[in-house]
């Protein structure tokens, strides 16, 4: 968007999902609000909140999600955490999958678990 152009609420909530995501992939729940506003920065660094949307704070945001059933926002003396978020499994399931992609057999997958890797043993730990 320009300067004074708003984005639509369905581009502020891909923004704001991506962004949400990359926080989970980053940190444990719970975690402060303010982990999703500096991805929402990191991937689109000219956004604006006051410029290119209707809302004024980024709290504002936050609770017009959680209000769509985005995420549970947990408000303590530490500040405003995100508790957990419907997209929680999705970004659990990617995990597991980047790290053992479909199409081996369970045999294979094992093989990997247990090959050479950076501490430079052959055996998985405890044998």
């Amino acid at each position: 968007p320009g300067p004074a152009e708003h984005m639509s609420e369905r581009e502020l909530g891909d923004l704001f999902q991506d962004a949400l995501k990359t926080s989970m992939a980053a940190v444990e729940m719970p975690f402060n609000i303010s982990h999703v506003n500096d991805n929402m920065r990191k991937l689109k660094p000219r956004f604006s909140l006051q410029q290119h949307t209707r809302f004024r704070s980024f709290g504002a945001v936050c609770q017009h999600f959680e209000d769509e059933g985005l995420l549970k926002l947990l408000r303590n003396e530490a500040g405003v955490l995100v508790q957990s978020s419907r997209l929680h499994e999705a970004v659990l399931r990617e995990r597991l999958l980047t790290r053992f992609p479909p199409g081996g057999t369970a045999q294979e997958t094992r093989d990997r678990r247990h090959s050479k890797d950076d501490r430079g043993e052959g055996k998985p730990r405890g044998e």
